[in-house]
């Protein structure tokens, strides 16, 4: 009897879509003209990715004849179909245009997507064993407008975050690496928060002598291990806050690595550690890296596995994730993917530099004033009632003493505010602010938020010292409109 062998090959067949992926490309103007430009493009392409990536777009477009001469001028909308159909519907992409350079028979057009929108706004927010999706859900509602949330999933991590005038994009990809999850916004502004590599695109595959034109290198980029993670939070009183977090298996194989990192914002021993953990989890094994070219995939959106097949090149059957992709359109469209991690390139590293540079610096506004007022008492001012104010300070004359400011007059109304100050023995002392040059005050306490009722535009500060022990050296009046 011949010997069988009992062991189960496993057989991978890619099965492609009956149609080549067919696009449309348009721009939206500001009067709601839509001009379809997909025939006329001479070269361009799509960027997208998911939480690390700010989607963008270049195009090169034939004007040759001034059919479009002075037509866009920036901020038009730009929307990006495709499907493996007859016609292409699905929007995949939306960006708007940033920058519009006319030639004499070309016209480029360079944007981004609209997560680009979170990059301009600041974040002021500190929540304690808060779910992750709980945060981010707040933050979109607190601080934007226009998108929705129907695909935010909830995590199962609940983090303490402490955040001061903090980009958002940059808040929401620490909740990202705290949770585990990727985001993206997608062309109709629904906001996705998944858990990374946990969606698998059925339709799209990538496999060779199917439909790979070229695979880079790829190959575990040790470079960018970090196996003993330290953090430096900002300074309790005049003392350190620092947390390490190591991983001894991967300092065994790869020796002592170290990543450190300067977060102002980081202000409890909790906060410190769960960033030197999430930072660890994340650099301790090093990543694979690479890229293919393949023809154009359609349906495909950032953070979604595929499967790929590429032998030859060391690419097992198998679903890979990809982080970030490129839709190249010149001759024909074909899609370039980046696996699992971009490589560490010299952007990477001035971007890092530039954002560590910008947590050192402390900014505490946690209730978001927008603009200043401020007393050095270097020079005499407003009304005494035994007070005075002399070598720089403003204190009483007598056991007790009121002193009122000049009135500050603003170009619009005033609707919230909060006084600092800065000086020796002001416990006891009275804080009152008027928004109607006086006639009304309203008592205020230090470093907290009054809502001024009347909202008005004529400052004035009044003091009541009740020591002739306290001394005030300085005074800040924040606000907003």
């Amino acid at each position: 009897m011949p010997a069988r062998s009992i062991i189960t090959i496993p057989t991978y067949i890619f099965i492609p879509p009956i149609y080549d992926a067919l696009y449309k490309i348009e721009i939206v103007g500001s009067d709601g003209t839509a001009y379809d430009i997909t025939d006329i493009i001479l070269e361009g392409e799509i960027v997208d990715g998911a939480t690390d990536t700010i989607g963008n777009f270049n195009f090169t477009i034939d004007n040759s004849s001034q059919t479009y001469q002075n037509k866009f001028s920036g901020n038009e909308v730009l929307n990006f179909y495709c499907d493996y159909a007859k016609t292409a519907a699905t929007k995949r992409f939306r960006g708007r245009t940033e920058k519009v350079n006319y030639t004499e028979n070309t016209i480029k057009l360079t944007g981004r997507g609209e997560s680009l929108k979170l990059l301009k706004l600041s974040v002021t927010k500190s929540s304690s064993d808060i779910e992750t999706s709980v945060i981010l859900t707040e933050l979109f509602q607190a601080y934007t407008s226009g998108f929705t949330y129907n695909n935010i999933n909830v995590s199962s991590a609940n983090v303490t975050i402490n955040w001061y005038q903090k980009p958002m994009m940059e808040c929401i990809q620490e909740l990202c690496k705290m949770s585990g999850f990727d985001f993206y916004i997608d062309a109709d502004l629904d906001v996705h928060y998944f858990e990374s590599g946990s969606i698998t695109n059925s339709t799209e595959g990538a496999v060779h002598t199917q439909n790979i034109f070229e695979t880079g290198e790829f190959a575990y980029d040790q470079s960018q291990i970090a196996n003993r993670v330290i953090v430096y939070g900002a300074n309790i009183g005049d003392l350190p806050l620092i947390k390490t977090a190591e991983d001894l298996t991967s300092q065994t194989i790869y020796g002592i690595r170290e990543l450190i990192i300067n977060d102002s914002n980081i202000t409890t021993e909790t906060q410190a550690q769960e960033r030197a953990d999430y930072e660890l989890a994340l650099a301790k094994d090093p990543p694979l890296v690479g890229d293919i070219t393949c023809k154009g995939l359609a349906t495909l959106q950032p953070g979604e596995k595929i499967w790929i097949s590429d032998p030859d090149n060391n690419l097992q059957p198998n679903t890979y994730k990809i982080v970030s992709y490129r839709h190249k359109f010149e001759d024909f469209h074909e899609t370039i993917l980046t696996i699992e991690k971009e490589p560490q390139k010299i952007y990477h590293i001035i971007r890092d530099r530039i954002s560590t540079e910008q947590k050192i610096t402390e900014m505490p506004n946690p209730y978001e004033m927008k603009y200043s007022w401020n007393f050095d008492f270097n020079t005499d001012s407003g009304t005494h009632s035994t007070t005075q104010i002399i070598n720089g300070v403003l204190k009483s004359t007598a056991s007790s003493g009121t002193w009122i400011s000049s009135v500050k007059s603003l170009s619009s109304n005033a609707t919230a505010c909060e006084l600092r100050a800065i000086g020796e023995t002001i416990s006891g002392t009275n804080f009152y602010v008027s928004s109607d040059n006086g006639v009304t005050w309203q008592t205020i306490s230090l470093n907290t938020s009054l809502t001024l009722s009347p909202p008005g535009q004529n400052l004035k500060i009044k003091i009541i010292l009740n020591s002739a022990d306290t001394q005030i050296d300085s005074l800040c009046l924040l606000h907003k409109k």
